[in-house]
């Protein structure tokens, strides 16, 4: 019997901007990786759609031959907007770092509750850009006050629809999990999913 692997998706993948980029970007494809969602905490960070489509041209002339997954860097002073305009120029998720908690998160965000407004408009954004885009779909969320550090789906290989769900949260315990995870789920539903 034969097994035929396709190529991998990395969905965590941080390219930087700096001397070490052209390296990086030649062991991607190399490595067997066809598409990668590459991580915005770079210097300086990408935190809208045009810094986005800058940084994927930048990887596509130092030889990035692999598909390019945008994401911005969520900070405090994001706004709704910029995630609609981003996910309308195809960048499929933001992304949350809590202040100083890792490379290049010293404008992390400090309170989580300054960006309820953003985290409202990434599922209507990222859902609504995924189905009229062919089901690319990734983003955070934050529903009824629970605050998942991060939501990301993997897909299925016509990338449809996600085929799993991988969720980490930050101080939440058994009810609140629950309920996002119900509310989540109605969404999905109503997605056809």
């Amino acid at each position: 019997m034969d097994l035929t692997i396709r190529a991998a998706d990395d969905f965590h993948l941080h390219l930087r901007n700096d001397d070490r980029t052209p390296t990086a970007v030649a062991a991607v494809r190399a490595g067997g990786v066809a598409r990668a969602l590459v991580m915005p905490n770079t210097l300086p960070p990408i935190c809208e759609a045009l810094e986005a489509e800058r940084y994927r041209g930048a990887l596509k002339s130092q030889g990035a031959n692999f598909t390019i997954l945008s994401t911005i860097k969520l900070t405090g002073k994001t706004t709704p907007e910029q995630v609609v305009v981003a996910a309308k120029q195809g960048v499929l998720a933001g992304k949350l770092y809590p202040q100083g908690v890792t490379t290049h998160s010293e404008d992390g965000v400090r309170d989580f509750f300054e960006l309820y407004e953003v985290f409202e408009a990434m599922p209507d954004a990222f859902v609504a850009d995924a189905l009229s885009s062919g089901g690319k779909f990734t983003g955070n969320y934050l529903a009824g006050g629970l605050i998942p550090h991060s939501l990301s789906f993997k897909f299925f290989a016509a990338d449809v629809l996600p085929s799993s769900l991988l969720l980490r949260f930050y101080g939440m315990t058994g009810g609140g999990q629950q309920s996002f995870f119900t509310s989540l789920t109605s969404q999905l539903a109503s997605t056809g999913s």
